[in-house]
């Protein structure tokens, strides 16, 4: 997993994404309430799955809190991929 989050653009190129999503605050939209816990989620295990690699995350932190929260179709789809949710909607059970 941590090849796959070291391949995001905010590792590679270093560029902040064009929309990122807030993580907190109020929202009374379920759509961002979903999107927020799968970027949460994928922030959390990419944070251990570097961990776990060796790789030093004082370093990797502001890229990965990038990735966590691109809202680019590419980053959707690499998180449903990567945590087997649905791009939209609440997680599988």
């Amino acid at each position: 997993m941590s090849r796959l989050v070291l391949g995001h653009p905010a590792f590679t190129d270093g560029s902040p994404p064009d929309a990122q999503l807030r993580l907190f605050g109020p929202t009374d939209d379920s759509e961002l309430e979903a999107l927020r816990g799968q970027s949460v989620r994928y922030l959390v295990a990419s944070a251990l799955a570097l961990g776990v690699a060796g790789h030093k995350l004082d370093e990797l932190a502001p890229a990965l809190v990038l990735a966590a929260t691109a809202a680019d179709p590419e980053s959707l789809l690499l998180r449903q991929h990567l945590l087997r949710d649905r791009p939209f909607g609440p997680p599988f059970p």
